[in-house]
C-alpha cells in the first residue's frame, strides 16, 4: 500500500460515513495530507515512511481540536517514535498495530475517525494473562511449571501487553493467589506448580517470595526466572496461557494506545 492508496482508502471510509474531507491542508504550524471532519472535531492524517516534527505538530493540532494521526508506510528502516504520539505502522498485509492488537486498515481508519482509538494512562487492572512454561528442578530434576505475566486486562476488558521491563512481579501475592485459584478449579490440569511463598535464598542472605519445586521445595531464583522468560518469549505462542481473575484489582500506568471494540 503506497501513500496514494492510503489516502484513497481514507476518502472511501469518510464517504461511507458521509463526512466532509479536505486534502493537502496547510496551516501556520501544522499540515496534513487529508483532514476528515467528524461531529465537533477533526482528524488530520499524515502518511509517510518517516514523519518529521510529529510532537510539535500534534501539540498545535490539539489546540485547535484536531486529532492528529501519522500513518507509517512499510519501510526497511524503522525509526523511534514516542509511545504517546499517535504514530501507527501499516504492515504489508494492510493491518495497523494498536497496542496489543492488529487491526485491518479500513477498520482502523473508521475507529480513529469516530474516536475509538484512545491512549490509556492509568487503568484499573482486574485480570492478567499469564504464560506457563515447564522447568526442571535444579536439585531433584523433576519437571514442574512457572509462569510470567504477559498481559494486563483492564476492568473495561482491554488487554495491554506487558513489556519485559515493566515492574510487575509474577510472585506478587495478588497474582499468585489468582493463579492458585485458577489451577484449583482445574483438578485435571497437567500444570503442576510449587507454592509461591517466602523461601530463604543463600545468594541474597534473606527470604523472599519465590517460585519453587512442588516435590522438594527448592527455591527457583528470581534472576533465573527472568532469564527463562527472555529465552522463551520467542516461543510464547506455543506455550499454555490463562486469563487469571485477580482477587483484588489494582491501578497501573499502562501508557499504551488501544482500540475500543
Amino acid at each position: 500500500m503506497d501513500k496514494e492508496g492510503v489516502i484513497k482508502e481514507i476518502i472511501n471510509v469518510a464517504k461511507v460515513l458521509n463526512l466532509a474531507i479536505e486534502t493537502k491542508v496547510k496551516k501556520d504550524k501544522w499540515k496534513a495530507d487529508i483532514v476528515v471532519t467528524y461531529t465537533n472535531y477533526k482528524v488530520a492524517f499524515n502518511i509517510s515512511k518517516s514523519p518529521r516534527n510529529v510532537k510539535e505538530q500534534y501539540s498545535e493540532m490539539r489546540r485547535e481540536r484536531v486529532c492528529g494521526c501519522w500513518l507509517l508506510l512499510p519501510s526497511k528502516s524503522s525509526g523511534y517514535y514516542d509511545n504517546e504520539l499517535p504514530s501507527f505502522s501499516i504492515s504489508e498485509a494492510e493491518q495497523v498495530r494498536v497496542g496489543d492488537h492488529k487491526i485491518p486498515f479500513k477498520n482502523f481508519i473508521r475507529s480513529i475517525i469516530v474516536g475509538k482509538v484512545r491512549y490509556a494512562n492509568i487503568e484499573t487492572i482486574s485480570s492478567v494473562e499469564v504464560c506457563f512454561y515447564q522447568k526442571e528442578c535444579w536439585r531433584c530434576h523433576r519437571p514442574s511449571y512457572q509462569y510470567w505475566v504477559s498481559k494486563l486486562i483492564s476492568d473495561k476488558g482491554v488487554s495491554f501487553r506487558l513489556a519485559f521491563s515493566e515492574e510487575i512481579s509474577p510472585t506478587d501475592e495478588n497474582i499468585a493467589n489468582g493463579v492458585t485459584q485458577y489451577l484449583r478449579a482445574l483438578p485435571n490440569s497437567n500444570i503442576i506448580m510449587g507454592e509461591v511463598k517466602p523461601r530463604y535464598s543463600k545468594t541474597r542472605g534473606q527470604s523472599y517470595r519465590s517460585f519453587g519445586c512442588p516435590y522438594c521445595d527448592s527455591l527457583f531464583g528470581e534472576y533465573f526466572a527472568m532469564d527463562d522468560q527472555m529465552e522463551m518469549m520467542y516461543e510464547e505462542n506455543r506455550l499454555p496461557h490463562a486469563i487469571i481473575k485477580l482477587p483484588k484489582s489494582f491501578t497501573f500506568a499502562v501508557n499504551q494506545w488501544y482500540a475500543e471494540n
